[in-house]
């Protein structure tokens, strides 16, 4: 969907800004499909579009410690999928006041 997205987009001359990818920091790691999302974004975007990405924590409210939240951006800041993300030169958000 994302590549037949992409493409529509550009056979219209439309140019796109950003792309937001979103995580839950009340889920303690990156489930399967998020980490196929990554990969397929990767492989049909290129490396070089990851500075048009914003990585966002959301459901903050339902955590309970900020501190524990704080420590889980730390861990997917660090791997394997954020990290690689991150290297590319996205921004990091928090959408603190969201729900699920």
């Amino acid at each position: 969907m994302t590549a037949a997205k992409l493409t529509q987009s550009s056979n219209h001359n439309l140019k796109l800004t950003s792309i937001l990818l979103l995580h839950k920091i009340t889920d303690n790691r990156l489930t399967g499909s998020s980490k196929r999302l990554q990969h397929v974004y990767e492989k049909v975007c290129g490396h070089e579009a990851f500075q048009i990405v914003v990585l966002g924590s959301t459901i903050w409210d339902d955590l309970g410690s900020e501190k524990k939240g704080i420590a889980r951006e730390k861990e997917l800041r660090k791997g394997e999928c954020w990290g690689r993300t991150i290297r590319g030169g996205p921004d990091c958000c928090r959408l603190e006041d969201s729900v699920s």
